[in-house]
């Protein structure tokens, strides 16, 4: 079964900067903060930038005592967040965009202190302007270095900030036309891309960027003839061919909180006999389910709800209730993306229950409502690929598409139905004694 990575695994597949030679013992740095200072080794004058003190986003100057001094940088970064610096303007584009950034590195949280030497990068006294956000680390990332063997200044494309099926020029950027090794080991088998020499993604193209296989980066772009002249790229989703998602099983019996729904019908038995009484319950707003995937291929999502009831063994009529979802999604519709779905079921209840002979009765239907704890769920998915997904064998009754078994998850929140309990209050109704006529006595 293919198994994704950890956030923590993807972060260890990307490629460090060149480290601070000799940190001073008594240096650190606080949680979510980035230091630099204007001389190697931790040396002259220090400047923090808290996290919390700048709106991720957008594109910051650096504090002037840094702004084109700075030699080296510690950062103690969460996993996920990534710290661009550039030394380039303070553009106001799209912030993943590089363009007029010059030399730039990001510093990537590991949840542990890192340090970055700038003089091997391009940026030793250069970095000007910086910006910061939470990236998708499941999405991978594609590195350019303008160096050979993965060296010199470098541009990361995290591939979660750009649209798949579309060129994106380079033109602008510090790395354009001057990358000489390419590094892209944190893609997952489902995504592939190609870099081509020309900006609008003509002309001649390098292909063999992708998640399976056992190529992940290439030392030396001369080697394939596209060294200093990656101007543009494009990256795709490989969607499987066919797919069936195992269904699976949810129960709110046991949410963190219940409401309840109540209906009666009352009437009068007047026969020797017992009565079989309907009571129902019908209600269009009450049941409302969310479901999020956490597949980031995944453009649509969509749920069926189907519900079983297992009767109680009480005297009163009972039922406890279980709900099978069955997921379906969608890779290809690209003018939209959505990766969670919300239903609202309509609730439908009958029961039935005996009045005994001669009594009034009350018919009531009791059904609780259980407010789902947020929880992640898991269920697994064939899928056929054409391509030579990881683990995939081919299948000969598919078209030998190569198939494998993937483990699927999903949040779900919200609330359904869990329990139905309808119970009969009867009182006993004597009829009134039927009126005589007396015959008036003779004189």
């Amino acid at each position: 079964m293919a198994t994704p990575r950890t956030l923590a695994q993807q972060v260890e597949l990307l490629t460090k900067p060149p480290p601070i030679a000799r940190v001073p013992a008594n240096i650190s740095v606080n949680s979510n903060t980035v230091a630099m200072w204007q001389g190697a080794n931790c040396a002259g004058t220090r400047s923090d930038m808290c996290l919390d003190d700048y709106t991720p986003f957008q594109r910051h100057i650096i504090t002037n005592a840094q702004f084109d001094n700075a030699a080296c940088a510690m950062y103690n970064l969460l996993i996920g967040v990534v710290f661009t610096l550039m030394g380039g303007g303070n553009d106001s584009v799209q912030v993943g965009n590089l363009i007029n950034g010059g030399h730039c590195i990001d510093l990537v949280g590991t949840g542990r202190t890192e340090t970055c030497d700038f003089a091997n990068i391009g940026m030793n006294d250069t970095a000007s302007n910086f910006f910061w956000r939470r990236v998708d680390l499941n999405m991978g990332a594609i590195e350019l270095f303008a160096d050979p063997n993965f060296l010199g200044n470098r541009a990361t494309l995290w591939l979660s900030e750009w649209e798949a099926g579309q060129v994106h020029s380079l033109q602008g950027w510090g790395i354009d036309n001057l990358a000489s090794s390419l590094r892209w080991r944190s893609l997952s088998d489902r995504q592939y891309a190609s870099f081509y020499n020309a900006w609008a993604g003509n002309g001649d193209a390098f292909n063999n960027v992708k998640g399976w296989g056992s190529i992940k980066e290439i030392a030396n772009l001369n080697d394939v003839r596209m060294n200093d002249v990656i101007s543009s790229f494009k990256w795709e989703r490989t969607v499987s061919k066919k797919e069936i998602i195992a269904p699976f099983n949810i129960s709110a019996s046991n949410a963190d909180s219940q409401t309840n729904l109540t209906s009666e019908t009352t009437g009068l038995n007047k026969s020797d006999n017992d009565l079989v009484v309907e009571v129902g319950l019908e209600n269009s707003t009450s049941q409302t389910v969310t479901v999020e995937t956490q597949d980031q291929h995944v453009v649509g999502v969509g749920a069926s709800f189907s519900q079983t009831t297992t009767a109680g063994v009480e005297d009163i009529a009972s039922a406890s209730t279980t709900w099978e979802v069955q997921l379906n999604y969608s890779y290809t519709n690209t003018s939209t993306k959505s990766n969670s779905y919300t239903e609202t079921i309509n609730l439908t209840v009958k029961e039935t229950v005996t009045a005994p002979p001669r009594s009034y009765y009350r018919a009531e239907l009791l059904v609780s409502l259980g407010r789902l704890r947020a929880a992640e769920y898991v269920t697994t998915a064939e899928r056929w690929y054409v391509d030579p997904v990881i683990g995939g064998v081919q299948d000969p009754s598919n078209q030998y598409w190569y198939k494998r078994v993937e483990t699927v998850r999903m949040n779900i929140s919200g609330s359904l139905a869990c329990r139905n309990i309808a119970n009969m209050d009867a009182t006993p109704w004597t009829p009134y004694p039927a009126s005589t006529t007396t015959a008036p006595i003779a004189a």
